[in-house]
């Protein structure tokens, strides 16, 4: 597919955070990570959320399951020197931060290229762009590629058009955000593929496709900032 033909830079960054917990960061983070494996990259993904280590947890359900490993690693406070040795030694990094201002967020916003910040359509999760813009805004005074892509996720199919719109309409406010145009609604393919230890692109359906198409987006993201 026309994804597969996607330039990439040598090595990039991608943080997957967000002010607010329970937008499903760590889906996203973790599907990114098995579709660039796909695609031919050697991805590593940090695992910054101490309190529950999901991403650890997912990556192990999958080498029980005899799938392709993805490299996860805990990380916790200044994260730049395990973001560095890892930008060596891999094709991507990929660090899936607990929600809130952290440490962790904001040592990955300086030396990442692509800030993902999944949200849902609802307005407490969109009122937490506020506080994340400003914190943006520090980051890009030490790094100023740093580019910013917001992913509406876990929408419900029936009612998809609606907070779309709406969304367009509140991001309005944040010109230095962008909304990826691939939105990734709920289905449940995203709860099997997590019982199997899989990512959503090893299971054929709207959500694999999804997922690849939100890839290109976040790849192509880091060029255009």
């Amino acid at each position: 597919m026309q994804a597969q033909a996607l330039c990439y830079s040598s090595v990039m960054i991608f943080t997957v955070g967000q002010n607010k917990g329970g937008v499903g960061k760590t889906t996203v983070a973790m599907n990114l990570a098995i579709e660039l494996q796909r695609r031919g990259r050697r991805p590593a993904l940090v695992d910054a959320d101490h309190t529950l280590r999901t991403a650890q947890l997912w990556a192990d359900d999958r080498v029980r399951a005899g799938l392709p490993p993805i490299p996860a690693f805990a990380g916790e406070g200044n994260l730049m020197s395990t973001l560095e040795n890892l930008h060596e030694s891999h094709d991507d990094v990929i660090l899936d931060v607990r929600g809130g201002d952290s440490t962790e967020m904001r040592t990955g916003l300086v030396a990442s290229d692509v800030l993902v910040v999944p949200t849902t359509g609802q307005q407490n999760d969109l009122d937490s762009l506020e506080p994340l813009e400003r914190t943006v805004k520090q980051a890009w005074d030490f790094n100023p590629e740093l580019a910013v892509i917001v992913v509406l996720n876990r929408v419900s199919p029936q009612g998809s058009r609606y907070e779309i719109e709406d969304a367009k309409a509140y991001l309005e406010d944040f010109p230095d955000f962008r909304l990826a145009e691939t939105v990734l609604t709920t289905a449940k393919a995203w709860s099997r593929a997590r019982t199997e230890g899989k990512g959503v692109v090893e299971i054929d359906g709207k959500a694999k496709a999804a997922m690849q198409l939100l890839t290109s987006e976040i790849v192509s993201a880091a060029g255009e900032k």
